[in-house]
C-alpha cells in the first residue's frame, strides 16, 4: 500500500509537470545539435534517452526532462561587481557545476544558454535569424496580458524593485522565452547573485543569504514553477540563510514583472530565478572559498530539482578533509557545508546566521557532535 501511494504521488506531480505533450526529438534535431554544442553531443543525448527508456523505475513518464540553465547576464551586461569581481563571473561557474550535475543522470538532458565563451551558438543564430518574430512575440504577449488582466481584474502589486533592463537584454530575455516554448522544454533556471542597491561601491551592503523568485499565480506556469521553487528552497536552506531582505524573507517570491520567469505570460515552461547570494558576502566573493560555496549551491539546486520529479539525488561525495582550528580553509568549509547537507550544522540551537558557513573553525565548529 506505501509503495502504491509513493507512486500514486510521484504520478500526480509529474502530470502536472509535463502538462506539455511530449516532443520528438527528431522534431528539433538541428536545434538541439547546436545548443548543445561544445556541452555534449546529439548522439550522446539520443543515446541517453534510449538508456533511460530500457530501463523505466523512476519516472512515469517515456521521455527526458529537458532543463535549459540560463547564467544570468553577459560580458556586455554583467549584471552587478563588486571589488573586481563581476556577476556574471559567478553566475557562470554556478550554472556550469549545475549543468555538470545534472548531466550524470539518466532522463534529463541540461542546456545551457551561455558559457565564459558568450552565449550558446543556438542562441547567437536565433537571435539574428528570428528578430522580426521576436519582436511580434514580445508585442503579442504583452497585448495578449494586458488584456487578460483587464478581463480578470487583476491588479499586481509587486513588492520588489527591478531595475529596468536594457532593450537588447530584453530582447534576449523575450528570445529565450520563444525558443524555450518552441522547443517545449520543461524547465528554465536562472542562475543570479543579489546587490543591495544604494550601497557605496565599495562597502559591503546589509543583506545576506539566497531568495528564489517564482512566477505570480496569474500565469500559467505558476503552479509547476512554484513546486520546483519550493523543492530547490528546501535544499538550499540547508546550506544558505534566506535572505534578510525584507521583501525576500519569505525565501520564494512571486513576481509578474520579471522575463525570466515569464512577464506578460510569455513562458510555458516552469521557470524560476535564483539569487544565491550577496555578491559582497565574502563566501562568494574570497577566491579561497567561491569555488567550494558554488559548487554546493549547485549540487543543492540539483537535489532541489531531483525530489520535485519524485526522485533521489546522487549523494554528494564526502570529502577528505584536515581541519584547521581558529582558522579559515578549504577543508573547513567543505567540513561544514557537509555537516550542513548532513543536518548536523549549525549546531543545535543555533542558525546559519549565528553560525554562518564561512571556513573558519571556532566555537560553532567544535559544538557539532
Amino acid at each position: 500500500m506505501k509503495q502504491n501511494a509513493k507512486q500514486s504521488l510521484y504520478l500526480s506531480l509529474l502530470l502536472i509537470i509535463f502538462l506539455i505533450p511530449a516532443p520528438t526529438f527528431d522534431l528539433y534535431e538541428h536545434d538541439l545539435e547546436a545548443a548543445t554544442g561544445d556541452f555534449a553531443s546529439l548522439t550522446s543525448i539520443l543515446e541517453k534517452r534510449q538508456n533511460y527508456l530500457n530501463q523505466i523505475e523512476g519516472r512515469t513518464i517515456n521521455r527526458l526532462v529537458n532543463v535549459l540553465i540560463v547564467p544570468g547576464h553577459d560580458d556586455e551586461y554583467w549584471g552587478t561587481e563588486f571589488k573586481g569581481l563581476k556577476e556574471v563571473e559567478l553566475n557562470r561557474i554556478a550554472a556550469q557545476k549545475l549543468h555538470d550535475y545534472l548531466s550524470l543522470e539518466e532522463g534529463i538532458n541540461p542546456v545551457l544558454a551561455s558559457n565564459e565563451k558568450g552565449y550558446n551558438s543556438i542562441f547567437e543564430k536565433y537571435f539574428r535569424r528570428e528578430e522580426s518574430k521576436i519582436e511580434r512575440f514580445i508585442k503579442d504577449t504583452k497585448k495578449s496580458f494586458s488584456k487578460k488582466v483587464d478581463e480578470e481584474e487583476f491588479k499586481q502589486v509587486e513588492k520588489n524593485f527591478h531595475n529596468t533592463a536594457p532593450s537588447e537584454v530584453v530582447y534576449r530575455l523575450y528570445g529565450i522565452n520563444r525558443w524555450v516554448n518552441n522547443q517545449n522544454f520543461d524547465l528554465v533556471i536562472h542562475i543570479h547573485f543579489n546587490d543591495h542597491a544604494g550601497r557605496k561601491w565599495n562597502r559591503v551592503g546589509e543583506y545576506d543569504g539566497f531568495s528564489i523568485y517564482t512566477p505570480g499565480k496569474l500565469f500559467s506556469n505558476y503552479e509547476v514553477s512554484r513546486k520546483l521553487a519550493d523543492s530547490i528552497f528546501e535544499e538550499l536552506k540547508k546550506i544558505r540563510p534566506v535572505s534578510d531582505m525584507p521583501t525576500e524573507e519569505d525565501g520564494v517570491i512571486e513576481d509578474h514583472e520579471l522575463i525570466a520567469v515569464g512577464a506578460n505570460e510569455s513562458l510555458e515552461a516552469g521557470s524560476i530565478l535564483i539569487e544565491y547570494g550577496y555578491i559582497y558576502e565574502t563566501l562568494f566573493l574570497d577566491p579561497a572559498t567561491r569555488d567550494t560555496a558554488l559548487d554546493y549551491v549547485a549540487y543543492s539546486t540539483y537535489s532541489g530539482i531531483k525530489k520535485m520529479l519524485g526522485e533521489e539525488p546522487k549523494s554528494k561525495e564526502k570529502p577528505t578533509t584536515e581541519i584547521l582550528k581558529n582558522k579559515v580553509s578549504k577543508d573547513n568549509i567543505e567540513w561544514q557545508f557537509q555537516k550542513a547537507l548532513e543536518g548536523k550544522y549549525p549546531p543545535e540551537g543555533k542558525t546559519l546566521r549565528d553560525c554562518p558557513i564561512s571556513g573558519y573553525f571556532g566555537e560553532c565548529s567544535r559544538l557539532v557532535k
